[in-house]
């Protein structure tokens, strides 16, 4: 062990701030989301953390302005631009009547200052009914685009730099209820949703088009071999997708699987984490 520390910031229970989405490094940081546990039980407050990878110096942060919640706890956690900066999405809050920045997509700089920031007009109404953002992590797409899908089923395209704050998207359309991290190859997305995987393209004006929609899985997928691989969860099974038209292309049994499983591909292997322990399979 190089070296090891605390992360918990000050006023911070934790017994109540979980710490579910995937590590982002970049800036010579080791940036950290925090939500809630299920069912938004206790205080707490998302946030997003950061800890020089040295081990050596201050500890960084953004706290989301909420009374409560607002969880940063989407599994594909933070996504990282060009120029350094973050991008998260934010769950329910707990106001329904003056905006508190919750319901959000968040563009925050290398030290975890707000950059810019966006929110549905629907917010009110996501967070009275737990149907916010905060469930997909962000996807950047060439030309600019910053592509989110949540808990309301709609999808939603922003402008990377300027995402616009309450109504300001690029374009919407229906997608699916988003969870977990999604893929992509240039300006397609594959959405990982509730029951189903979702492909998506972003045209180069920031239009918004959902492309085909598969019930064969639907768990965060990769892509790699010439297939989408994704788990279907429900039924314990990996499965290989045609990018272009959905069509299944194969898919095996690798047992009891967690929420928002996602497979990794490393030379010719697909491993997939499940209750039991790490399956492997030929790709």
């Amino acid at each position: 062990m190089s070296w090891s520390r605390g992360v918990d910031l000050a006023g911070d229970d934790p017994r109540t701030h979980q710490q579910r989405p995937a590590l982002a490094v970049a800036n010579g940081y080791v940036y950290i989301g925090f939500g809630g546990l299920a069912g938004d039980c206790g205080q707490y407050v998302g946030e997003v953390v950061g800890v020089p990878a040295s081990g050596q110096g201050d500890t960084i942060s953004y706290r989301v302005p909420v009374s409560r919640e607002g969880a940063v706890w989407s599994t594909g956690g933070p996504v990282i631009d060009s120029s350094g900066n973050l991008y998260v999405s934010v769950g329910n809050g707990a106001s329904s009547s003056t905006y508190d920045g919750s319901d959000s997509v968040l563009e925050l700089s290398p030290t975890l200052s707000l950059l810019s920031r966006f929110a549905p007009t629907t917010w009110a109404a996501d967070n009275a009914n737990d149907a916010d953002l905060g469930s997909l992590s962000p996807v950047l797409v060439p030309g600019g685009w910053v592509f989110i899908a949540g808990k309301s089923g709609t999808g939603y395209v922003l402008r990377q730099g300027a995402l616009g704050n309450i109504g300001g998207q690029v374009s919407s359309a229906t997608v699916c209820t988003g969870f977990g991290g999604a893929a992509q190859i240039g300006s397609t997305i594959f959405v990982p949703c509730t029951d189903s995987l979702r492909q998506v393209q972003i045209g180069a004006n920031g239009s918004l088009t959902a492309g085909w929609h598969s019930t064969a899985a639907g768990g965060p997928p990769v892509i790699g071999g010439g297939a989408v691989w994704s788990l279907n969860t429900s039924r314990g099974r990996l499965v290989a997708l045609d990018p272009a038209t959905g069509a299944t292309l194969g898919s095996i049994s690798v047992g009891s699987l967690p929420h928002f499983a996602s497979p990794t591909l490393w030379q010719g292997q697909v491993f997939v984490g499940t209750m039991a322990g790490v399956s492997s399979v030929a790709a």
